[in-house]
C-alpha cells in the first residue's frame, strides 16, 4: 500500500499543495516550523480520519480561513486504487472513501496500515495503557480481518454491562454480557499476545542489548490468568455495580516495559525510551508487512531529536530498509547520504510551501 497523489489545503501553515510521492522512499527537509510536520499530519489525517497529535480541529485548520482539506489515492499492491478525502470546519467534517460518505472512520484505518515515529513515541511507553493497546489493536486490524469485528464486539458489551452495573445489577442481564465479554476478550487476549511475542523477538536481535541489556515487553492480559476471566467477572459484581464499570477485561490490558530484568520506563533516559519506541514499532512494521495483505506506510518526524549520531544512523538505515513507503522529515539535509540513486524522492518545505 502506497500513497501516490496527494493534496493540502490549508493544513495548519500549508496553503495549497500537490505532490506525487515515490512508492519507496519519500525525504521532507525543511526547518522547524515551515510545515514538515503538518505534511505527515496530513497523511495520517487522511489515512486515519484523525490526527496523530491531540488537537481541536480548530488547531488543524489554517489562520485566516475557515476549512482544511485533504485528499489522496492509496495504491494497493495489486494496484487498486483508493480515493480519499478529508474536510473540516469549524463545525463539521466530511470523510469520503471512492465518493461515498465514510460511517466510522475504523472502516477507512483498518484498510490502510500505516505506522508512526514521531517526538512523542517515547510517550508510548510512559503514558497511560490506552495508547500502548491502541498500538496493539491497530496492528492488529491490518493482520486478522476478524479482530474489528471482535473489538467492536467487546465494546458494545462492555457499555451494555456497564449500563446493566449503574441501574441495580440483574443476574440473569448481566450473566450473558459476562460471557460476552469474556469471550471476545479472550479473543482479544490471543492476537495481542502474537503481536508482543513478535516484538520481543525483534527486541532480542536489535543492539538495544548492548547497552541496556535484555529489553523486552511483559504483557498483562487485564485479568489475572492463573483464573478465568468469567470467574473475576462474576464474582466482582457487587464492587463493580458501586463504581459502574467493568474492572476485569481486554479493555484493561497493558504492556510494561522490562529491562535487564527489572521494570524499566523510569529507569530510562527520553533518547533511552525513544530508540526502544522506535525499534518496537520497526517490529510492528515488520510484523504486518509478513503478515498482512499490505505493507505499512511508515511515517517518521524529525527522528534527530534526543537521539546521538550512532542512535540515528542505525535507526534511519533500519527503517530505509523496511518494504514499503517510508516519508521521513528532517532539518537536517545530510540524512539524503543514507539514499541510493534510485527510488527515492526529495521535498524541500520553507514556510508552508512544498517543492
Amino acid at each position: 500500500m502506497h500513497l501516490c497523489d496527494f493534496n493540502i489545503s490549508n493544513l495548519r501553515c500549508i496553503s495549497q499543495t500537490s505532490v506525487e510521492l515515490d512508492k519507496g522512499i519519500n525525504l521532507i527537509i525543511g526547518e522547524n516550523g515551515s510545515g514538515k510536520t503538518s505534511f505527515l499530519e496530513g497523511i495520517y489525517l487522511l489515512a486515519t480520519g484523525k490526527s496523530f497529535s491531540a488537537v481541536k480541529r480548530r488547531d488543524l485548520i489554517r489562520d485566516g480561513t475557515c476549512r482544511m482539506g485533504v485528499a489522496g489515492v492509496f495504491v494497493s499492491s495489486f494496484g487498486l486504487e483508493s480515493k480519499i478525502k478529508l474536510e473540516k470546519s469549524y463545525s463539521e467534517t466530511n470523510y469520503t472513501l471512492q465518493g461515498q460518505s465514510v460511517r466510522k472512520t475504523s472502516d477507512v484505518a483498518a484498510k490502510i496500515p500505516i505506522l508512526v515515529g514521531n517526538s512523542r513515541a517515547a510517550d508510548l511507553l510512559t503514558d497511560s495503557p490506552k495508547a500502548r493497546r491502541d498500538l496493539l489493536d491497530r496492528t492488529a486490524f491490518h493482520v486478522k480481518p476478524s479482530f474489528l469485528s471482535i473489538w467492536q464486539e467487546l465494546r458494545r458489551a462492555l457499555a451494555q454491562r456497564n449500563n446493566v452495573l449503574k441501574s441495580g445489577y440483574s443476574s440473569n442481564q448481566l450473566c450473558y454480557w459476562d460471557k460476552l465479554v469474556s469471550e471476545k476478550s479472550n479473543e482479544m487476549d490471543a492476537y495481542r499476545k502474537e503481536i508482543v511475542d513478535k516484538v520481543n523477538y525483534f527486541l532480542t536481535k536489535s543492539t538495544l542489548k548492548e547497552e541496556l541489556g535484555d529489553v523486552s515487553f511483559d504483557y498483562y492480559s487485564g485479568w489475572d490468568t492463573n483464573f478465568p476471566l468469567l470467574q473475576h467477572l462474576t464474582s466482582n459484581r457487587e464492587s463493580e455495580s458501586r463504581i459502574g464499570y467493568t474492572l476485569y477485561g481486554a479493555h484493561r490490558a497493558d504492556l510494561r516495559i522490562r529491562v535487564a530484568g527489572k521494570s524499566g520506563a523510569k529507569r530510562l533516559s527520553k533518547g533511552q525510551l525513544k530508540s526502544v519506541a522506535f525499534e518496537s514499532i520497526i517490529a510492528l512494521h515488520e510484523y504486518i508487512s509478513e503478515n498482512g495483505p499490505a505493507k505499512p506506510i511508515f511515517l517518521v518526524d524529525d527522528l534527530s531529536a534526543e537521539l546521538d549520531n550512532v542512535k540515528q544512523r542505525r535507526l534511519i538505515g533500519k527503517i530505509l530498509r523496511l518494504s514499503g513507503q517510508k516519508v521521513l522529515s528532517s532539518i537536517q539535509p545530510d540524512i539524503m547520504e543514507f539514499l541510493d540513486n534510485e527510488g527515492h524522492k526529495v521535498f524541500h518545505v520553507k514556510q508552508g510551501n512544498i517543492t
